[in-house]
């Protein structure tokens, strides 16, 4: 059995949570829906998403979640607020 770096461990991680480059404005329900972006403490789901889309501001993530109910936030994991894309609801 092959033996996984923890080089490589790191960079799968990166990559599958869309961390290892900047993605495109566009890209947002993919990101999120990656893995669903927890909001404690309050907006860090904010942090995370401009971590992902370095181009995306506050106001179209809060339009997405608040005015095009793009986004959904639900108490999912254990009772902490996650966000994820309306077209993923029955997943989260």
């Amino acid at each position: 059995m092959p033996v996984i770096s923890n080089a490589q461990v790191r960079g799968f991680r990166l990559q599958n949570h869309h961390l290892a480059q900047s993605q495109p404005i566009s890209a947002l329900s993919t990101i999120v829906g990656a893995c669903g972006l927890q909001n404690t403490p309050p907006y860090a789901w904010l942090t995370a998403s401009h971590n992902r889309l370095p181009a995306i501001t506050r106001t179209q993530l809060t339009q997405a979640l608040e005015s095009n109910k793009l986004l959904l936030q639900a108490w999912s994991y254990r009772g902490a607020p996650v966000i994820f894309p309306t077209e993923q609801a029955s997943i989260f």
